[in-house]
């Protein structure tokens, strides 16, 4: 509960409610992140995921059956789902269970999108037909209690801390001549993270990418052809951390030497198209979908776009990629609504040359614009944006002023958090940026922004 905000038992209250409502009398539950959300457990079964194999079978009366190994289970999980009404069976039970409630004339509730065909069969026995339909329970896991987002929020500022540490050391490490590689650069991270408290571990692979790696969109380093990290080109880290508190995803794109323009341009673009996206105010019913051109149409003017989604749900220590809403060109009919947290990531991605990628990670909450009843994102990420790949001359002023605004909260959250060398690195990292060559109007290619100072008052 210290993370998680809601009872076992409510939930089960409330998806049996649902059951109820679709004339079944059980619900088969098979994705592990749903299990884990519904349970309030962890486990470590998956890779980078902290989930636990298994199935959940929850019926009409809120009570349910947990299927999993037995042996794993500890006092103090017995006592949690005891008194949540949830017994324990084998993994294997599954099935003949199953099948062995149709018999008795109950009717199951499956997921097609997330059960098997094995599922399918065991509860269509004696003529039996199960119901298959989607589930409330993703869209009950996306929208965050005020104790998971709180935790999250947590869990992003040490990841804050984290990221002015391993920046720091890249920057000074390049500028004594040295040339780490990938792979090196990579470890170095894990190595800085693993000292945070209640770091479990990544939440996916790094992608650690120098140079034209960068235009690989899911480039994974490795030791027979990993390449140097140098002053000489950009490099793009794509990074995230399950902590007990939440899940992060982070991407920065920097260069510590000398950008060519075309470079800083091209980042400038993908920088208006983040701004624009955290800036966004929406009416209830938005989708994902609606939006999506906010962070494409620099690049669009131009003649330059990415083959990938904008934004993508994030779990609260659970999966980094979440659903069942999202911020992409392909059309998804869930609506933004507040509690959700997603990822805003435009990107630009020449091949043989380099990539750029600007990914921070948001949560939809209510805005005070109108009567009330429209929605904003609010900033989890507090990572410098590197300011020397930024073009001023094609910014508006009202996109430097949330540049500075954004940098300066991350100062005032991660400064006190710091000492020695990271800090200082952080401190230049989040200075003012110098607004020389900035033109004195928008032009009719750039969106204006309101005062985002305003847009960043705490709520």
């Amino acid at each position: 509960m210290k993370y998680a905000g809601l009872k076992v038992e409510d939930k089960l209250s409330k998806i049996s409610e649902s059951i109820v409502a679709k004339q079944a009398t059980d619900l088969l539950v098979s994705k592990l992140d749903d299990i884990a959300w519904i349970l309030n457990l962890r486990g470590s079964d998956v890779p980078n995921t902290p989930l636990f194999v298994s199935y959940l079978i929850i019926r009409d009366d809120a009570t349910a059956t947990l299927f999993c190994d037995q042996t794993r289970i500890t006092a103090e999980v017995s006592e949690l789902l005891t008194s949540s009404n949830v017994s324990v069976s084998a993994y294997e039970d599954t099935f003949p269970h199953v099948s062995s409630r149709v018999s008795q004339g109950g009717r199951f509730w499956l997921d097609p999108g997330s059960t098997s065909v094995a599922a399918f069969e065991a509860s269509s026995v004696d003529g039996s037909a199960p119901l298959k339909a989607e589930t409330p329970i993703e869209l009950m896991k996306a929208k965050k209690t005020e104790v998971e987002m709180a935790a999250m929020k947590s869990a992003y500022l040490k990841d804050g801390v984290n990221w002015a540490k391993f920046l720091c050391w890249l920057e000074k490490t390049l500028a004594k001549g040295e040339k780490p590689t990938e792979v090196e650069v990579s470890q170095q991270l894990e190595t800085i993270r693993s000292e945070l408290e209640g770091y479990i571990g990544p939440s996916f692979e790094t992608i650690a990418a120098a140079g034209e790696n960068g235009a690989v969109i899911h480039y994974r380093p490795v030791p027979e052809s990993t390449s140097p990290v140098t002053l000489d080109n950009s490099f793009l880290c794509d990074a995230g951390c399950q902590f007990q508190e939440g899940t992060t995803d982070i991407t920065r794109t920097v260069h510590f030497g000398e950008p060519t323009s075309w470079q800083k341009e091209c980042f400038t673009r993908v920088l208006q198209g983040h701004i624009a996206i955290d800036s966004s105010i929406f009416p209830p019913g938005t989708t994902g979908h609606a939006i999506d051109a906010f962070a494409r149409r620099h690049l669009w003017n131009h003649g330059l776009d990415y083959k990938h989604g904008t934004g993508h749900g994030v779990g609260a220590s659970l999966c980094v990629h979440e659903g069942p809403m999202g911020i992409s060109s392909r059309t998804n009919p869930v609506a933004l609504d507040k509690g959700m947290v997603l990822s805003n990531e435009p990107g630009y991605y020449e091949a043989g040359a380099f990539g750029i990628r600007i990914e921070s990670v948001i949560a939809v909450r209510e805005s005070k614009v109108g009567d009330g009843s429209f929605l904003e994102f609010e900033q989890l990420t507090f990572v410098p944006i590197d300011k020397k790949l930024v073009d001023v001359s094609v910014m508006s002023p009202a996109e430097c002023d949330w540049l500075d605004d954004y940098h300066a909260l991350i100062d005032e959250k991660v400064s006190p958090l710091l000492n020695g060398e990271p800090l200082e690195w952080l401190r230049l990292a989040t200075a003012p940026i110098d607004r020389s060559g900035l033109a004195t109007r928008c032009d009719k290619k750039t969106w204006p922004l309101q005062d985002s100072r305003q847009r960043r008052s705490v709520h």
